[in-house]
Order: C-alpha cells, then sequence, then structure tokens
C-alpha cells in the first residue's frame, strides 16, 4: 500500500490483501433477498386480511380473539377518525397506552390515516413526556381515561378509547386511501441522548417490513404465536407487532407484568404462544426462577445486552429442541441488525456469545477511524447499513449527519451506514463479536442509556457542580448506575427528587457519593477507574428505623442487606431508592418466599417495598385459610388496649401511627367454606347473622385480653361489626370504652344500596357509554375512585381470595337483618368527606348511628373518600383526632 500511495496518509493505507477485503466487505455482506421493499406496513397487512380475513390475528389480555378482517375494519374506523379530528398525513401522533388490542389498533389505524406513531410509556416522568410531545408537535394524542390529561398542554387534542369509542364506531368501514412511500416514517421511538435529553429516532415503513418480510433468522408465517410483551416504547415491540400481523400469524397480548412469571408461563401455554423475545437481564431471571416459562415454546430471542454463557447453557440442557437465537441491533436500525443462532454443539470459545451476521438486506462493517476495513480478529466501530436504517434523529440535523455517515464503499449510490459507537470484531468464520462501547453510552436491563444525559440533568440540581455517572457491576452479580457529584448544599434526597421529575426509572443512579474533587487522569480528564468502589460508597440515606420489631422484619432484613449489599438497612428504607431494580426484586421476592414460606407477588412488592410494609402484608396474609388470630400491632398501655376488627392494611397502618397511645391489637377471622359455599349456592338460609360472625372475634379478645376496658376500631363493613362485638363483650361483662367507625354505615339510604350493589366498574362503563351527558356530574357525586375500585382489589380490605360478589351476599345477608340496640358507650364516627356520603348532609347525618350510643356520637368529616381514608396523607389526619379521643378516655 505504501508503494502504491507513498505521499499517503498512515490510516488510510490498506492492510488487507484484496482476498482479505473482498470477503469483508463483500462477501460477509450479501444479504440481499426479495421482499416487498416498496410498500408500506399497512399495505401488507391489508393483503394480509384479503388472504386470510377470518384467521385469528390478536389475542387479547382478555382472551378475546380478533379476526383480520375485524381487526382491519376496527383500525380502519380509527384512521377515519383521526382525519376527522384534523390529522393530516405525516403527522406525529401520541400513543399512551400500554399494551392492549387498543394500542394494536391505534398504530395501525394512524399508519392508515397517513400519520405516524409516537410511542410514550405510561409511567414517564412529566418533564420528559412535555419535551416528547412539543419535540414532535404532537397535536393528537391516543390513550385513555385514566392517563388522558397526565402530561399534555391545552394544544394537545386527546382522543381518549372510553369516551370517543362511539365516535370512533360512527366512521367508515372502508380502507383509507392516503399515498405513503416505504421510505417515509413509521414510527418515532425516543432513546437517552448524551446531550441532557432524549432524542427521537425516525423509522421509516420500510425498516419494519425489511425487519419481518424475506427474513430466515425467525419462523414468519401463518402458524406462529408471537408475544407482545416488551413495553410499547420499546422497539422490540415492533418485532413481536408486526412480525405476526404481516405475515398471517397471530399477535398474543400480554397485559400483565413480564415479571409475573407465573402468569407470563399460563399466558404463553393457554394461547399457544411459539415465539417470544427477552432481553438478556430477564432471560437470566427466568432461568434461575422458573425455567418451565420455556416449556412450550418453539423459539426464544434474547439480546438487548451481552449474554451470560452459563445461563446459555443451563437453558440448553434443560430444552434441547428449543430455538434459541441471540438478537442484535440499535435502535437506530430497526431492532435487529444481526442474529447469531445459537445450536446446541455451539461453543463459545471466546466466553461470550457472539452477535452473528447480518441479516438479509442489511450489511455490517468493522472500520477503524479513518472509515478504513480491520482484518479478521481487530477490533473496530460497527457501521450498518441496508434497508433497516432509521430515515435520522428528529429535529437533530447535525446529529443524523454525525451517526449516519455516506457508505465509503458505494459512493455516489446515497448509501448510509450507521456508526453504532460498538466495538466489535470479525471471528475467523465470519460471525461478529461484540466488545463494548467506544463511548459513554451503556446498556442497562435492555435499556440504551446515555450517561451524559444523567450527568447533565444532575449538574442542574442545586449545589451540584460537576457530575460523572457510570455504571459498575457489584461483586460480578448486579449491575448499577453510581453517581458521583462535587459541589455543595445538595442532599442526595434532592438530586433524586431532580432526576425522578426528568428521568425514567431505569435511568435513576442506585447510589449517590459527594467528593471533594473528581480524580483526573495525567491529561486533565476525568479518571473514572479511580472513583470510590461500590463498597466504599456511602449511600447517603438517613436510616430510620434500623432496630426490627419482630422475626418477620429481621428476616427481612437480613435479605434486603444480601441483595442490595448494604451493611445498614433500616425497616422504613425503601427498597427502589437503596438501589433496587425490577429484575433484582424478581430474585428478592423468591428468596423471602423460600424463607418465610409465604406467596408475596410482585404488584404487592412494588407497592409495600419497605421492610415495614412487607412484613405487614405477610402478617395479615397469615390468616388466609387458617384459624382465627389476635395479632399484637404495636406495644402500647395495655389498660386500655385497642382492637382493630377485621383489619386491613390500612388499618394496621392507622394502629402503628398512634404513637404513645394503648396497645393494639387486630382481630382476623378468615371464612369458612360451608359460608363461601352457600353464598355460592344462593343459600340465604344457611349464610351466618350480624351475631354468629362477631362471635370468634369476642372470643378472640376475650381469650387474650382477659379484663379492662377496650376500644374497638372498624372500617365501613368492620364498623358495624365492630358494633355487634361491643354489644357481646358488653353482655359478658367487658368495658368497651369507645368505639370508632371509619366511615361505616349502620343503615343505609335505600338508593345508596342500590348503588353500591353494583359492580363499580359496570357502574363507570355505564357512566361514559350510556349516559356521556351525565357523566362528570354523577362520577363527581361518587367519586371517581370509588367508581373504578372493588372491594376485592382494594389493599385495605382484608378479603382473602373470596371474589367481592360473594363476600357482598355474606355481608349485606348479615347487614340486613341485624336489628341493634342502644350501647353504654361513646363513639366517633370518621365520615369520608370526599365520598357521597359528605357531600349529601341532608341524605347522610349520622349514617344510621343516632341514638345507638347512650354516652354520645361524635362526628368528623375526614379527608379522602372510602377508600383513601385509610392512606397517606390522610392517616395524619386520623391519628390527630384519634390521639385527641383517647385522652379524653385515659383515668
Amino acid at each position: 500500500s505504501i508503494i502504491k500511495n507513498p505521499e499517503g496518509r498512515i490510516g488510510e493505507l490498506e492492510i488487507l490483501t484484496e482476498r482479505e477485503r473482498e470477503q469483508v466487505l463483500v462477501e460477509w455482506n450479501r444479504t440481499e433477498r426479495e421482499y416487498p421493499s416498496g410498500k408500506c406496513v399497512h399495505e401488507l397487512f391489508e393483503e394480509q386480511v384479503r388472504r386470510t380475513p377470518e384467521a385469528v390475528a390478536v389475542v387479547s389480555g382478555e382472551g378475546r380473539e380478533v379476526a383480520y378482517a375485524e381487526l382491519n375494519a376496527m383500525a380502519n374506523q380509527f384512521a377515519h377518525h383521526l382525519r376527522q379530528c384534523g390529522m393530516k398525513e405525516g403527522d406525529f401522533i401520541g400513543v399512551r397506552l400500554p399494551r392492549c388490542l387498543g394500542y394494536v389498533v391505534s398504530v395501525l389505524g394512524i399508519l392508515k390515516a397517513g400519520g405516524a406513531y409516537v410511542p410514550l410509556g405510561a409511567d414517564l416522568p412529566k418533564e420528559r413526556l412535555e419535551f416528547m410531545v412539543e419535540d414532535c408537535e404532537v397535536q393528537l394524542m391516543v390513550t385513555d381515561g385514566g392517563l388522558a390529561r397526565g402530561g399534555f398542554d391545552a394544544g394537545v387534542r386527546v382522543i381518549d378509547w372510553q369516551v370517543d369509542v362511539e365516535r370512533i364506531r360512527e366512521c367508515g368501514l372502508e380502507n383509507p386511501e392516503w399515498d405513503r412511500d416505504a421510505a417515509e416514517a413509521a414510527y418515532v421511538n425516543y432513546t437517552s441522548g448524551s446531550t441532557g435529553r432524549p432524542k427521537g429516532v425516525v423509522i421509516p415503513h420500510r425498516g419494519v417490513v425489511r425487519l419481518v418480510r424475506g427474513q430466515e433468522y425467525a419462523r414468519f408465517d401463518a402458524g406462529q404465536r408471537f408475544l407482545l410483551l416488551a413495553p410499547t416504547e420499546f422497539d422490540a415491540s415492533t418485532f413481536e407487532l408486526w412480525g405476526p400481523l404481516l405475515n398471517g400469524g397471530a399477535c398474543i397480548i400480554h397485559e400483565g407484568k413480564a415479571l409475573e412469571f407465573g402468569l407470563l408461563e399460563a399466558v404463553i401455554k393457554k394461547h399457544g404462544v411459539t415465539t417470544i423475545w427477552l432481553t438478556a437481564g430477564l432471560f437470566n431471571q427466568v432461568i434461575e426462577l422458573q425455567p418451565s416459562v420455556f416449556g412450550s415454546i418453539e423459539h426464544l430471542l434474547v439480546g438487548g445486552e451481552a449474554l451470560s454463557v452459563p445461563h446459555i447453557e443451563r437453558l440448553r440442557g434443560s430444552f434441547s429442541r428449543l430455538r434459541l437465537t441471540n438478537g442484535y441491533g440499535p435502535t437506530e436500525c430497526t431492532t435487529f441488525s444481526c442474529t447469531y443462532e445459537i445450536g446446541r454443539g455451539s461453543g463459545f470459545t471466546t466466553g461470550s456469545v457472539p452477535i452473528g451476521r447480518p441479516l438479509a438486506n442489511t450489511k455490517c462493517y468493522i472500520l477503524d477511524e479513518s472509515h478504513q476495513p480491520v482484518p479478521v480478529g481487530v477490533a473496530g466501530e460497527l457501521h450498518i447499513g441496508g434497508d433497516g436504517l432509521a430515515v435520522g434523529y428528529h429535529n437533530l440535523p447535525e446529529l443524523t449527519a454525525e451517526r449516519f455517515i455516506l457508505n465509503p464503499f458505494r459512493r455516489g449510490t446515497g448509501e448510509r451506514l450507521y456508526k453504532t459507537g460498538d466495538l466489535c470484531r470479525y471471528l475467523s468464520d465470519g460471525d461478529i463479536e461484540y466488545l463494548g462501547r467506544m463511548d459513554h453510552q451503556v446498556k442497562l436491563r435492555g435499556f440504551r442509556i446515555e450517561l451524559g444525559e444523567i450527568e447533565e440533568v444532575l449538574k442542574g440540581c442545586a449545589g451540584v457542580r460537576e457530575a460523572v455517572v457510570v455504571l459498575r457491576e457489584e461483586q460480578g452479580k448486579e449491575k448499577r448506575l453510581v453517581a458521583y457529584v462535587v459541589g455543595e448544599g445538595m442532599t442526595v434526597e434532592g438530586m433524586r427528587e431532580e432526576l425522578r421529575r426528568k428521568l425514567p426509572e431505569y435511568m435513576m443512579p442506585a447510589a449517590y457519593q459527594v467528593l471533594e474533587r473528581l480524580p483526573l487522569t495525567a491529561n486533565g480528564k476525568v479518571d473514572r477507574k479511580g472513583l470510590p468502589a461500590p463498597s466504599l460508597i456511602q449511600r447517603n440515606l438517613s436510616v430510620r428505623n434500623s432496630n426490627p420489631r419482630n422475626l418477620i422484619e429481621a428476616k427481612l432484613l437480613s435479605i434486603y442487606r444480601d441483595f442490595l449489599k448494604l451493611a445498614h438497612v433500616g425497616i422504613d428504607d425503601n427498597f427502589f431508592e437503596l438501589g433496587g431494580n425490577s429484575l433484582m426484586a424478581v430474585r428478592m421476592i423468591n428468596e423471602i418466599n423460600k424463607q418465610l414460606g409465604v406467596n408475596l407477588n410482585i404488584p404487592t412488592f412494588y407497592k409495600n417495598s419497605t421492610v415495614r410494609s412487607i412484613a405487614r402484608v405477610i402478617l395479615f396474609n397469615e390468616h388466609k385459610d387458617r384459624e382465627p388470630k389476635l395479632i399484637p400491632l404495636k406495644p402500647g398501655n395495655p389498660s386500655m388496649p385497642m382492637i382493630f376488627i377485621d383489619a386491613g392494611v390500612g388499618l394496621c397502618r392507622l394502629a402503628e401511627m398512634i404513637e404513645g397511645g394503648p396497645a393494639s391489637f387486630a382481630t382476623t377471622v378468615p371464612l369458612p367454606e360451608e359460608f363461601i359455599q352457600a353464598a355460592k349456592d344462593g343459600d340465604h338460609s344457611a349464610l351466618p347473622n350480624l351475631e354468629a360472625y362477631a362471635r370468634p372475634h369476642v372470643s378472640l379478645i376475650e381469650k387474650h385480653l382477659h379484663s379492662g376496658s377496650v376500644v374497638l376500631v372498624g372500617h365501613s363493613f368492620g364498623g358495624v361489626l365492630a358494633f355487634e362485638v361491643a354489644r357481646q363483650l358488653i353482655l359478658a361483662g367487658r368495658k368497651v370504652e369507645m368505639i370508632l367507625l371509619m366511615d361505616s354505615w349502620m343503615s343505609n339510604p335505600s338508593w345508596w344500596r342500590k348503588l353500591i350493589s353494583l359492580d363499580f366498574k359496570q357502574v363507570r362503563k355505564s357512566l361514559i357509554f350510556r349516559c356521556k351527558r351525565l357523566r362528570k356530574k354523577i362520577l363527581h357525586l361518587i367519586g371517581h375512585n370509588q367508581a373504578e375500585a372493588t372491594f376485592a382489589d382494594n389493599e385495605d380490605h382484608q378479603v382473602g381470595e373470596v371474589p367481592w360478589p360473594l363476600l357482598a351476599k355474606i355481608y349485606s345477608n348479615a347487614h340486613k337483618h341485624y336489628k341493634p340496640e342502644p350501647l353504654p358507650s361513646r363513639a366517633v364516627l370518621f365520615r369520608a368527606h370526599e365520598t357521597i356520603a359528605a357531600r349529601n348532609e341532608k341524605y347522610v347525618g349520622t349514617m344510621g348511628w343516632d341514638g345507638l350510643f347512650e354516652q354520645g356520637l361524635y362526628i368528623v368529616d375526614s379527608p379522602g373518600n372510602h377508600f383513601t381514608l385509610l392512606k397517606e396523607p390522610n392517616l395524619q389526619f386520623l391519628t390527630h383526632q384519634i390521639r385527641e379521643k383517647l385522652r379524653k378516655c385515659e383515668p
């Protein structure tokens, strides 16, 4: 090369022979395949509708099967509705929906109407959501009732699937006729940006079609059933959705959490799922905790970050017939660019799983800094070309020009290459091995993160002068983001709150370290390797209530410390604020269940992520299918104990917050099976009356609290039950000093009985779809939260596994035949201010308690509705009022 070009720069000289150059540039990039490159996504879907109109296209989370013709009609109606709402060709339409049938109809309808969809996560911070909406100039947003207004300004028109469904159904069923080019945008995916702002990657129709047509890395035919499991804003959902719908297969929507492995396995088996895609981290968790998830599927694709060879080997040893593929690809190249099929006999001589070879109609080049190909075995930057490339970054022409360069080997054609920033090398057989990043971009739990974006937000926090964020792997297990800051006056709590407002959960640092100065290298750059090791990092969290109060809390604290690798954890410290993440939570929940013999699930853990709250849940779930119990809640003055009748989680919180008061206990009495069966059979004569329902509670009190006066507490029906318990205790010679009634009715107005006997979800649907003109007024009266909730899924009611309709029959039967008599006691009635009870004084009055307490009835209007009355911050008000009332009872 020197002889041929003696004046050339060293970096421009070729170091490959002609044969080697031909091999890496041509032979290993012969990927051309026939596929419908000139057609748009919706056009190919419509062709499939004509071929198989009656075939199943989508199976919703509720199990509803939707045929191709029906899905097409629904999408057509939605497309026409979008046009009526003012949508123009080429508009970007926001879609803020979870995985559901409405999401599939929305994105397909948007494409049919000539637009591009912008998937936006339901849990995005407000500022990040606002930026995306403004950046894409979104004028129309598709969502549902619960998310309708959150994060949107007045200039964005919202299409609410629940409210607008009738108008959508009035639109035409015919296919819209809008001319679109395959090179135009199909969707925009936002990824992390090094400048502190996310960047929108514009993916054309051709990129989606290239991903799922004319390919061999997976089976794409009418016999395949793909699981839609990825978050809608994650580009893997492109493969999961359009892979089946453009090839005659079925898309099975998983509406539950991906981390609920039992439910995931059930969905896969029930609907005959053949193909699924998982991030590497999620795959590892499934292998460790529930590998049977893979028992019935045909093809598993894994990717998002480097694969664990030991986990791959465990899978291959257990499921020899399962087809396993490592999928690699940046968002800018439409989900997958390279794949590597892992055969049973494959050996990984390099210690890692290769990313394989380029897909059909995709080209991969490994180049040096001068854009010259490197020899086999030599590291260079991976550049990707072909039909999967994005249009570019929306509103970022300079960054687009920097990252999408002209192909130096196809001059004059206009073809481009995407500079991935990934360091790779060719193996001798032509497969590509991933070696790491060339910059500060990282992959964590499948998400691509620009550390510079987190650093920019940190620098905007009060008192912070400098900030560096790194990804560290502690003891070879958990990867975590660690933030190092220099400045004065900043607090970890303040920085965390600022980041939470602007960044999604997966970009939140797990630990923070305040330094006097950042370590520097000899040339003045930050020495990232010289930053303190994770084991030396102080989490800077104020550990409160460090000491466990019982054996359950002690065991939980030990488990927390083991998983979080922390020496000090308090019972009120939040798992996620201490650096825990969703994947770690799955393993920890499994360990908790194993050590404590319980059945804690993921949704419950997310709601109760401190040791104190988890212990409370475990304690009050122990009564299911067991003997009645009197459970100690809080030590205190034993002379006049407080007893929480049929206590739920909310009442337990209340008991713990009444500091310096009496000792507190809770009664829990599971319903006998014969009562549940009688309710199922409609045999009202076999259901217990209130007196029988109260006797086990009385027995518990008499057995364990032998003498002295008591204070009883009950919420809702529990208040009526507490009244009967008090009556029986008084007959037995005990003094009941006071009864605290939490939004409890002794006798309900007839109109209220009719309303509360209905399923509240059905009430809300009826209000929306059949009484739209009265919707706002009536929802205001009965309370929006109450209209959506049922006792069965409300955490403040301990109904165990008994369905609410059956429980309602048992409660109602006991209540309606009860004839109360006055008690020689006093009572305090806490009426929920936000419910219909407190808003209509002329109907409510004393809620039926008037004249039943000889020593007086006191009424306190409390903040919250029937359910939120016993939640923060309303518990603060209740505890203050109860302490005041108890002082008047002290001798």
